[in-house]
């Protein structure tokens, strides 16, 4: 003997599933994702799990070039501000140089030029809003930037500002610098020759650090511009697998409710005949 439950019980199923369905695609509609669970497409699953690891690598990577980018900005900055110093103490020893100054005026070169050694020692120590030297006394930290590429951005305090080449041997901008305040102040023409050609090497030595920073900075510029582009396919990418098209969707889950309504109204009116024969 069939009873009502065993009659009715496919019929109960069905609207059951339906219900499930309706749930699960109205999750992806306001989701936007197709995939909510594994068990929904495997393959696409698999997929996006090694999309959604590419994009938190990508996301590192990015964080970490942001970072070496504003260490390079402030010591592009600073080297600028040393070269321009550098730039005036060369005017100066060039002038303390020739027989047009009197002793007195070559006192206050001098005293410039201490002036310019005070700028430039302040610049060695220097530090940003984080507290941490433009130009660490160690070897700058490396980040990295991309898959087997890493970047500082800066370039090391010893660097900019020691081992310029002289005839002496190499020497600090700042002994250099100090050397050419006492030539010019007492010095003879020799010494005031030799300073000349050595605060020269000290600003040909920091333009050349410069340089190298310059480029450094550049490759960072690259491959932030690389990141961003990936960071976009990968968005791409990943809307292509688990996205959805909101109108089909929104389409096909009316369709599945009136197809839940109309199972229901037969339901309903044949549980009520099934239970007048019951009845009777």
């Amino acid at each position: 003997m069939i009873t009502p439950r065993n009659r009715f019980s496919p019929d109960l199923n069905r609207s059951a599933q339906l219900r499930q369905t309706i749930d699960r695609l109205s999750t992806q509609l306001a989701t936007q994702k197709s995939v909510q669970v594994a068990s929904d497409d495997p393959q696409a699953a698999v997929r996006i799990s090694g999309l959604r690891r590419d994009q938190a690598n990508n996301a590192a990577y990015a964080a970490n070039a942001d970072t070496a980018a504003t260490l390079a900005t402030r010591a592009d900055a600073g080297l600028a501000n040393v070269t321009t110093r550098l730039d005036r103490a060369r005017e100066l020893t060039l002038q303390a140089a020739t027989d047009t100054y009197t002793p007195e005026q070559r006192a206050g070169m001098a005293t410039e030029l201490r002036g310019i050694a005070a700028d430039i020692a302040a610049a060695t120590v220097q530090k940003d809003s984080r507290g941490q030297d433009v130009f660490p006394a160690g070897a700058p930290a490396r980040f990295p930037i991309a898959a087997g590429t890493l970047a500082s951005g800066t370039v090391s305090r010893d660097t900019v500002f020691a081992g310029v080449a002289t005839a002496a041997g190499p020497a600090s901008i700042a002994d250099i610098l100090e050397a050419a305040a006492v030539a010019a102040e007492s010095g003879s023409p020799s010494d005031r020759s030799a300073a000349v050609v050595a605060v020269a090497a000290a600003s040909a030595h920091v333009i050349d650090a410069h340089a190298a920073q310059g480029m450094d900075a550049a490759r960072i510029d690259r491959t932030r511009e690389t990141i961003a582009e990936a960071d976009l396919s990968l968005t791409d990418a990943r809307a292509g697998v688990e996205g959805v098209d909101t109108a089909a969707l929104i389409t096909l889950i009316q369709q599945k409710m009136t197809t839940l309504d109309i199972a229901n109204q037969v339901f309903g009116k044949i549980n009520a005949k099934s239970l007048f024969d019951v009845l009777g």
